[in-house]
């Protein structure tokens, strides 16, 4: 089925994938930045293997009831997303190579599902790794997700080809006709649990949903990734739903060989897309479309100079909505689902969310981008620019400090709207701009001094993993000690003069942290030298 020189290629690319991983450990930077990177993994997935070994005797029922759910979301992410282009992309090198090369359609195909299942391992390691607390076995959790993932993989892929074999226009309805189908799956799946929210039996109210025919014969096909998951014994469980599984694959696998689409042109053109929308995101961190080139806001005042900046870095961001709105969107759900579980009540939600809140404001600033992380092909423009350095760092931060500050308003007045406390509403009103001009202009500011360029993911990348992990623990400290800071002061006045004045004490302490860091970021500019700080 595979031609031995893409087997010989498969087996190139895996030890280049080793090789990327181990490329700088022989330097001092490069072996910090892997052992921070080893110590991330340690501290994401240590607490999952703790609590499976403190909770032997786990019920996978909840995770068979509830992954079906969560591979038909997966699949329903691919539809409403980019990412499933990602099937049949083929990265430039491999197009001149393979598409010129002696090889059929089919071999080709089989060649990216097999590299499809080299990364599909790795993220099983993960992603099993997590699931350990709620699984009887942590082999058949492996098993089950990477099955899961293949399956998620093949079903973007069958999607795609089919549009091809079919007129475009009717894939386009076939399209917005299955994920309208499997919009409404999730909704009567998910209804009645958000329902009994306050009852603290969502658990249940999913049991209950998928007993219901349209739900039940819809998630049919999903159960034995689910049963794989979840399977107690390793025999005959897992051995029988993991063969009924791989059934599966292989059956949309032949499909898609049955199929024998002409898809190489579609294939360069996605292939093209992909690796256009890589670089930009590689220069500047957002990927935005070509029909957005259009999209203009007004022109702002000078401001000394720093009306200019922030026009274009509005511009920028109005032209990346599609990208940053699936951003904000990923980000509200990650709170507000689990702060609509916890129920009506104001003790349960505000701890939950206000922790959330914080945590993702720390990451919130890493997918934000539109200041100097953006413009590290610009620099030597902007230094030419006759606007003062503390000038261009507020027209770089105005934009970030808005989007991330406007986020955290509504979702602390969706929250208060169901916890009660609106004065809550108003104290994020208040703070929310100086805590954000403070983070992002520390974050600006280390990227002067430390620039790096945004570089695609590869699997156990450690390195990478490693300079993150270094970014979010200075920034976490620095969260920390201003808030610890403000809310110290204001303890200290409430108790000598009230709330009101305590209030306006830690703004002020807070506004002063966020001004301090603007010179920081300005002399870190101006030290920045074109010529040797700008990453190859």
């Amino acid at each position: 089925m595979v031609h031995p020189a893409l087997l010989k290629l498969i087996g190139l690319r895996m030890r280049g994938l080793r090789r990327r991983m181990l490329r700088g450990v022989k330097t001092p930077k490069g072996a910090v930045f892997f052992a921070l990177g080893l110590a991330m993994f340690t501290l994401w997935l240590g607490p999952s293997v703790f609590q499976a070994m403190m909770n032997k005797g786990a019920d996978p029922a909840k995770l068979e009831a509830t992954m079906p759910l969560m591979i038909l979301g997966m699949c329903l992410l691919t539809l409403i997303t980019s990412a499933g282009e990602r099937a049949i992309y083929f990265s430039p090198g491999e197009v001149d190579f393979l598409f010129s090369g002696p090889f059929g359609r089919r071999e080709l195909l089989a060649y990216k599902v097999l590299g499809l299942m080299i990364g599909v391992l790795f993220s099983s390691l993960i992603f099993s790794t997590i699931f350990l607390p709620y699984a009887a076995s942590w082999v058949a959790a492996f098993f089950g997700v990477a099955l899961s993932l293949l399956f998620v993989q093949l079903f973007s892929m069958a999607l795609l080809l089919t549009g091809q074999y079919m007129a475009e226009h009717a894939y386009t309805r076939v399209r917005k006709a299955v994920l309208l189908a499997m919009g409404l799956v999730l909704a009567v799946a998910l209804g009645p649990a958000i329902a009994m929210r306050g009852t603290g039996n969502m658990g249940q109210a999913i049991l209950q949903a998928q007993e219901q025919p349209a739900v039940k014969y819809a998630l049919m096909p999903l159960a034995p990734f689910a049963k794989t998951i979840a399977a107690r014994t390793l025999f005959p469980d897992m051995l029988q739903w993991a063969a009924v599984a791989a059934a599966i694959n292989a059956v949309l696998f032949l499909f898609i060989l049955w199929l024998d689409a002409e898809y190489r042109e579609a294939a360069i053109g996605i292939s093209q897309r992909v690796y256009s929308r890589i670089q930009r995101a590689q220069r500047s961190g957002m990927a935005p479309t070509a029909m957005s080139a259009k999209r203009r806001v007004p022109q702002l005042p000078f401001w000394g100079g720093a009306g200019p900046i922030a026009w274009r870095q509005l511009t920028n961001a109005l032209r990346n909505a599609k990208s940053l709105m699936m951003v904000l969107l990923l980000v509200a759900l990650a709170i507000g689902l689990p702060t609509v579980a916890k129920g009506n009540s104001s003790q349960a939600i505000w701890p939950f969310a206000v922790a959330m809140l914080l945590w993702l404001t720390v990451f919130l600033s890493m997918m934000i981008r539109f200041d100097f992380r953006m413009d590290i092909e610009q620099m030597d423009w902007l230094k030419m620019l006759p606007v003062r350095p503390w000038a261009m760092v507020l027209g770089q931060l105005a934009v970030p400090v808005l989007i991330c500050s406007l986020l955290q308003v509504v979702l602390v007045a969706v929250t208060a709207s169901i916890a009660g406390n609106q004065e809550r509403v108003l104290l994020a009103v208040l703070f929310a701009p100086p805590l954000n001009l403070l983070l992002f202009g520390a974050e600006n500011a280390l990227f002067l001094v430390f620039p790096s360029r945004v570089v695609a993911f590869s699997p156990g990348d450690f390195q990478v993993f490693g300079r993150q992990l270094l970014l979010i623990l200075v920034k976490m400290l620095l969260l920390t000690a201003a808030l610890f800071l403000a809310g110290g002061l204001g303890a200290v006045v409430n108790f000598v003069a009230g709330i009101v004045p305590a209030v306006v004490a830690a703004w002020l302490l807070m506004v002063a942290m966020a001004v301090a860091v603007i010179p920081l970021a300005a002399k870190a500019f101006v030290n920045f030298d074109v010529s040797l700080d700008t990453p190859a």
